[in-house]
């Protein structure tokens, strides 16, 4: 088992970003949750020296199932794994 891990070294700079919990009242605003999880990958990937999981990788770990950070990164061969959430808020509010 030892030799198992020790051939799958995680690389210390990798990182997962897992997909963000859409808060909104509002289902239908999952691709403002969806878009910030995209921005985020976009953005690191431009880093040579990281190595970024995909986007299709991370997505079996879509909000609805409890997540352990530390079982998902060795899944994923990540050592920093990124999770977060998502609320669009109204201009009106803004305003007020």
């Amino acid at each position: 088992m030892a030799a198992a891990t020790a051939a799958r070294a995680i690389p210390d700079k990798s990182i997962a970003v897992l997909p963000f919990e859409n808060l909104s009242d509002d289902k239908q605003n999952a691709h403002f949750a969806d878009g910030m999880q995209d921005e985020i990958l976009t953005d690191l990937a431009k880093i040579a020296q990281l190595k970024v999981i995909s986007r299709t990788s991370v997505m079996q770990y879509k909000i609805g199932v409890t997540r352990n950070l530390r079982e998902i990164g060795q899944q994923l061969g990540a050592a920093r794994v990124v999770e977060g959430s998502a609320r669009p808020i109204a201009c009106e509010s803004m305003r007020s």
